[in-house]
């Protein structure tokens, strides 16, 4: 099995290079990448625990798909602001937040294991593990949604028992 994963950390190229433009010869510095990274041969206890991670992450897809395409299919039928909606978007952020806290846990555990272990001749790993603070930035959103939607239910429902 070969394996090719992103690697949880930027890189800095220590390779320098030359740019020849409009007749000149720049010196130019490879300085910063994110990249991906080719097991050969991988080893089984490896390839085991990454696809146990890229099934959790496939699970939360499926997850995530089917509360927003119910979400949706409720606003189609014209039930947007009922307590049934309300939840599916609790439920949607929380599970938002969920993959954003697996990614950093799986993020840290590839860095801490692997990517502190790699040795290049002209490639330096540095510390700088993504945090990935659009997920949580989305999660919060869709939170704070829900949250307006219900005051929103409480207001029509006090409207409804005012004469």
């Amino acid at each position: 099995m070969q394996l090719h994963t992103a690697l949880p950390v930027k890189v800095d190229f220590l390779e320098t290079g030359n740019l020849y433009l409009n007749g000149q010869d720049i010196k130019v510095e490879l300085v910063e990448a994110s990249t991906r990274i080719h097991f050969f041969d991988t080893p089984n206890f490896i390839s085991k625990k990454v696809g146990i991670a890229l099934l959790f992450v496939v699970l939360f897809a499926i997850g995530l798909t089917w509360l927003f395409r119910t979400f949706i299919k409720n606003v189609k039928e014209g039930e947007t602001f009922t307590v049934k909606n309300i939840m599916l978007l609790q439920k949607l952020a929380y599970t938002l937040v969920a993959l954003w806290l697996f990614t950093l846990i799986y993020m840290r555990l590839a860095y801490y294991y692997i990517a502190k272990n790699l040795e290049f001749e002209h490639v330096l790993i540095t510390d700088e593990i993504p945090n990935y603070s659009g997920i949580l930035i989305a999660a919060l959103f869709i939170w704070v949604l829900a949250h307006i939607f219900i005051t929103g239910v409480r207001l029509q429902e006090d409207q409804d028992l005012t004469i």
